[in-house]
């Protein structure tokens, strides 16, 4: 039976009333974000099991090979592991998440986050044992959940904490009415900028044991040419909002002009040249403009990355998805990465992260 989206966020909102009390709302996500994962992790793993004991006629030790399944789960390390420890179910987790940890590092290290589950003065094993079975009667298979509606799901959550906590739910990711707004005001005949933008979204996941720190940053803005790239009504104008308006010239223009002076200030601020960056991550506005901007900072081709043949400009996400879709889930691990955006402002960043 497939869960719809109701039943998930009932299902993540019940989890965050069961921490009520013991654990500051502010810290819900903390809390329920590893378990929910844990359990998708180990549930999916069943599923693989079962598909490849099918295959090879009820052969276990083929079935358990590495091969079949997308993470490894150790040895008492499942979640039906944790489910069956009553005592000390803090220690149980956090040995569990760990190990997983450690046996997927080059996708997984760092993905539970830094809670001491064994604080036992702030999750008793009661409360544990309720959380536990809370999110064990689901199960979260691919079979039962689409990644779609877990993600819509996930975003319901994240958007939920940050009510909790009277903070915007943008400060966490892209908000699904922001890239709605931005089909709304795409005018399709305009040739100028309906061949370029896309739909897209993304989130960035910050913790203390990150993969990537992050190094100096340089940002800037140049008001007199905000009319170049606007949508003009938007904002706290109370006028009707238009189609979105965009210079392509002006933007060009600035972009070879303020985009290079940019760089050059971060690389100094990072005691960096150019030959020391691995990958150069530049905001995809257009493969024309990347190239010559490539050009114009005498960076090799095959250093930059141009992510917009499938998915266009998706403006304000477009850095992310083409480091998710370019480098991170393809299990490549550049020890540099550059990263440079541009756009409405008119307004430029760029920035440096170096892996641990």
């Amino acid at each position: 039976m497939k869960l719809n989206l109701s039943q998930l966020e009932q299902y993540l909102s019940k989890a965050a009333w069961i921490l009520k009390g013991p654990v500051d709302a502010s810290d819900f996500k903390s809390y329920i974000f590893p378990l929910l994962f844990f359990k998708r992790i180990s549930d999916v793993y069943d599923e693989e099991y079962k598909v490849a004991l099918e295959e090879s006629g009820n052969d276990k030790k083929y079935a358990s090979l590495k091969e079949f399944h997308r993470f490894i789960i150790p040895k008492d390390c499942h979640w039906n592991n944790v489910r069956e420890t009553s005592v000390n179910v803090g220690v149980k987790i956090q040995y569990a998440i760990r190990e997983i940890e450690s046996a997927n590092q080059e996708y997984l290290a760092g993905i539970f986050g830094d809670v001491q589950w064994s604080n036992k003065e702030k999750l008793s094993d009661e409360l544990l044992n309720n959380l536990i079975e809370h999110f064990s009667q689901y199960n979260l298979s691919n079979s039962t959940v689409s990644a779609d509606i877990l993600g819509e799901a996930y975003e319901y959550l994240i958007k939920h904490f940050a009510d909790l906590t009277n903070k915007k739910a943008g400060e966490f990711y892209t908000p699904r009415s922001v890239v709605h707004l931005m089909t709304k005001i795409i005018d399709p005949k305009d040739r100028a900028t309906a061949p370029l933008f896309g739909d897209g979204a993304a989130a960035t996941w910050l913790g203390l044991n990150p993969t990537y720190k992050l190094g100096h940053f340089n940002f800037g803005t140049f008001g007199k040419k905000s009319s170049s790239l606007i949508a003009r009504g938007s904002g706290m104008r109370r006028d009707s909002i238009e189609s979105l308006y965009m210079n392509g010239q002006d933007i060009f223009n600035f972009v070879m002009s303020s985009m290079p002076k940019s760089v050059t200030k971060c690389l100094e601020a990072n005691e960096l040249t150019a030959p020391d960056i691995d990958v150069w991550i530049f905001h995809q506005a257009s493969r024309y403009m990347l190239e010559k901007l490539g050009t114009r900072l005498k960076i090799p081709n095959e250093k930059i990355l141009i992510e917009v043949a499938d998915i266009g400009n998706t403006t304000s996400s477009t850095i992310p998805i083409a480091l998710c879709r370019g480098i991170l889930s393809k299990g490549i691990r550049p020890k540099i990465i550059f990263l440079s955006g541009f756009g409405v402002g008119l307004s430029w960043a760029s920035g440096v992260i170096r892996s641990k």
